[in-house]
């Protein structure tokens, strides 16, 4: 989220003084980046029923920064347009994967603090942009955007540390589920609401 911040807020003007597109130009990118998002959000949801949640989010941030890295490379106009909505529709593509992660390790009655926490995420997203324009004015915008890669490739692999933890999880609640052997359907707790009820007998 830091990293993302220091970047987000200058892609305009990148694209305006680096690549020569004009206003209008730079606004019809802004609106293909959520509908591409939209779609690889889709796929995303799919692919995680083969190879888990965390890994798909894990595959997709890492996309996500090696075409950031190459766009630092790249001086053809169009070529850095397409890496970016390409990069801006991998990097945000799993957010509702990583939430359903959050609700499912936190108790109901303890989401709203983590709600609470990521407003002062927010916070530091939005603040991390007054770095990311201190670095521009001094190193220029390609490096600025090659510092936040490697911060979101740090990211990606303190994520890849859960992968082993939200798979087993789901591997024992398929078990339960398969070996009642009943034919019936029943809904398993969350392991955030299961530790709740534990901690409050009915």
């Amino acid at each position: 989220m830091l990293g993302s911040g220091m970047t987000v807020k200058f892609f305009p003007l990148f694209f305006w003084r680096e690549v020569g597109l004009s206003p209008i130009k730079v606004q019809v990118i802004y609106v293909a980046a959520p509908t591409g998002i939209a779609c690889c959000a889709f796929v995303a949801q799919k692919l995680s029923k083969r190879i888990g949640r965390v890994w798909v989010t894990v595959c997709t941030k890492v996309c996500a920064c090696i075409l950031l890295a190459v766009m630092t490379r790249v001086d053809d106009g169009p070529l850095i347009i397409v890496l970016y909505l390409l990069r801006t529709w991998l990097a945000n593509c799993c957010s509702g994967l990583t939430r359903s992660i959050l609700n499912d390790y936190v108790r109901k009655d303890e989401r709203a603090r983590w709600n609470a926490a990521e407003s002062i995420n927010r916070f530091g997203w939005s603040g991390s942009a007054v770095l990311g324009g201190h670095l521009v004015d001094l190193y220029g915008y390609r490096f600025t955007f090659l510092i936040t890669a490697g911060l979101q490739l740090c990211s990606a692999a303190i994520l890849s540390s859960l992968a082993r933890v939200v798979e087993r999880e789901s591997s024992s609640t398929y078990a339960r589920v398969e070996s009642r052997g009943d034919g019936e359907t029943k809904e398993e707790p969350a392991p955030g609401d299961e530790e709740g009820r534990r901690a409050k007998p009915d």
